[in-house]
């Protein structure tokens, strides 16, 4: 649960760098 709202700030706050990031990992 707690993982789940840390990535969700994270991707409200690095919405662009997440993005890039999620590319790169998948």
């Amino acid at each position: 649960m707690f993982s789940l709202i840390l990535h969700f700030v994270i991707f409200r706050g690095r919405s662009r760098v997440f993005q890039s990031d999620f590319t790169s990992r998948l």
